[in-house]
C-alpha cells in the first residue's frame, strides 16, 4: 500500500511525463515505476530511493550539494540522482530536471522537436 506522499509523487511525475512525447510507464513486480522513451529509462520511482532521475555527472555534483538530493544507489555512477519525499515547492525544479532527463534519453528527432517547439 502506498502512502499519500508516494501517491502525490507518482501523480506529479505522471503529470510531467504525460507532456513528453512517446513516453511509456512501466511498473515492475515490486511496485517500482519507470518512465521510458524508446526503451531508455529516464525517471524511476522506488520505495527506497524516491524519485530517481537520469542526469550527468556535472549536474549530479551540483545537485548533491543541496541536502535534499543524493546519488542514486547502484545507478548513481552513471549520473543518476534521487530525492526522497519532494515537497510541493520542489516541483518547479523537478519538472525541469525530468524534462532534462527525458532529453538525455530521447532519440535525436524527439530532442529536435522539443527544441523547435520551445523556439516559438
Amino acid at each position: 500500500m502506498q502512502s499519500s506522499a508516494q501517491e502525490v509523487l507518482i501523480a506529479n511525475t505522471r503529470k510531467v511525463c504525460s507532456t513528453l512525447r512517446e513516453t511509456v510507464e512501466i511498473e515492475d513486480g515490486f511496485g517500482n515505476i519507470t518512465f521510458q522513451v524508446h526503451g531508455r529509462s529516464f525517471v524511476k520511482i522506488t520505495g527506497r530511493a524516491g524519485l530517481c532521475l537520469k542526469s550527468n555527472h556535472e549536474t549530479q555534483e551540483i545537485l548533491i550539494q543541496k541536502e535534499k538530493f543524493f546519488v542514486t544507489p547502484y545507478i548513481g555512477r552513471h549520473g543518476w540522482i534521487s530525492i526522497l519525499n519532494p515537497q510541493e515547492e520542489d516541483w518547479g525544479e523537478l519538472t525541469e530536471l525530468i524534462q532534462e532527463a527525458y532529453l538525455r534519453a530521447a532519440p535525436k528527432y524527439l530532442v529536435k522537436e522539443w527544441v523547435d517547439l520551445r523556439k516559438i
